[in-house]
């Protein structure tokens, strides 16, 4: 396989699909920088009556390197609580698609040459004081 007139290694291809489109994973693209980094000042933990309220706060910065326009989607998680006592509510997500089920956030991007975006992602978590959750 080759990529932007660069050897990235040997495949096998299954040909026998039933679409007429060909998926093959090319693996990181160096020219696409995604960075995390949690917002220390938008994460707080409070106690309020019985309950305990941990809010966390992430930005996602995306640059795009190449020459050309890219569309790219990014993928994130917020946690998922299959006990009734523990409530997670989304409070921003800077236009991405939640899923209940599963907690996932998909942003699709389209981004032009050289260009920086920025998402923000905050959730609250809300828990009984005498439980302990991990979340980090």
């Amino acid at each position: 396989l080759y990529f932007e007139n660069s050897f990235v290694g040997k495949s096998s291809l299954d040909v026998n699909q039933l679409k007429d489109t060909l998926t093959i994973s090319l693996g990181t693209d160096n020219s696409i920088l995604v960075k995390r980094e949690k917002r220390k000042d938008f994460t707080s933990k409070k106690v309020l009556g019985s309950n305990k309220t941990d809010t966390y706060s992430f930005l996602l910065t995306v640059r795009n390197n190449k020459s050309t326009p890219v569309e790219i989607t990014i993928n994130d998680q917020i946690p998922v609580s299959s006990n009734n006592s523990i409530t997670v509510d989304p409070i921003e997500l800077s236009g991405g698609k939640l899923n209940q089920q599963t907690g996932e956030i998909k942003w699709d991007l389209e981004m032009k040459p050289q260009e920086n975006k920025q998402i923000i992602f905050t959730y609250s978590v809300k828990y009984p004081k005498d439980k302990v959750i991990i979340l980090e």
